[in-house]
């Protein structure tokens, strides 16, 4: 028997602009190091770098 399962994340731009007290962004790179890992983790680890914007992070799983 196999497994199907297809994963999509969605995040707001308050994730990647989320910035920290050197000015620095959490970025891209940050963002898609955290991509695998689930929603509310993503959005925590912005809102602890510097949370300036509203921060949502939506995965939504489907399996078959």
């Amino acid at each position: 028997c196999s497994s199907d399962l297809s994963v999509i994340t969605l995040i707001s731009d308050g994730v990647v602009e989320a910035t920290n007290a050197h000015g620095e962004l959490f970025g891209f790179e940050r963002t898609g190091a955290l991509a695998g890992k689930a929603a509310s983790e993503i959005a925590a680890a912005a809102q602890a770098w510097g949370q300036n914007d509203d921060i949502t992070v939506v995965t939504v799983r489907r399996s078959a």
